[in-house]
């Protein structure tokens, strides 16, 4: 072998190795984004009053039920949704909806205001999928929205879905 080719073999050697030194961070990170996943959890004070919630879920079969419990300091209003990949169905068993009802948006709705304390009664979701489509966990996510109760001039509590409030902290 001569010098040029030595020299040309230790050139692509070091450039190999330049290349992995560089890169090679981040590929884990890369791999991570493609392979990781995390739960969502918490909430955030607003001005002037705490309104917190807590959900209870509980799964069997094919069905998961849930709860919200008022852990805030002032009434509020509640609803919930459940989502879940394409292949597979989530819709509320009529018969355990109660007190609650399904509005056009997709949201079950609690019918009534909940005191600090209380909780709602339970909403049972039923997930139906082809089992050929499906293979090993799979999640449904339950999202939960609360609103502290307002008042009409005559007293008449109602939910304002849309009103927005100053952020004060993080909890």
């Amino acid at each position: 072998m001569n010098k040029k080719q030595s020299l040309s073999r230790w050139a692509g050697v070091l450039a190999c190795l330049a290349f992995t030194v560089i890169f090679a961070p981040s590929v884990g990170k890369a791999m991570a984004y493609f392979t990781n996943y995390t739960l969502a959890q918490g909430s955030r004070a607003l001005g002037g009053f705490t309104v917190t919630t807590e959900v209870t879920e509980t799964v069997e079969e094919n069905q998961k039920t849930v709860s919200v419990k008022n852990t805030g300091e002032v009434p509020c209003y509640v609803r919930v949704c459940a989502a879940a990949g394409e292949q597979f169905t989530v819709e509320a068993a009529p018969e355990t909806a109660g007190s609650w009802q399904q509005e056009a948006d997709g949201w079950w709705y609690y019918h009534t205001y909940i005191e600090p304390g209380d909780a709602t009664g339970p909403l049972t979701f039923t997930i139906t999928w082809e089992k050929s489509q499906v293979q090993g966990d799979f999640n449904v996510i339950v999202i939960e929205e609360c609103t502290p109760v307002r008042y009409q001039a005559d007293g008449t509590p109602y939910a304002d879905w849309d009103a927005e409030a100053k952020e004060v902290g993080v909890q």
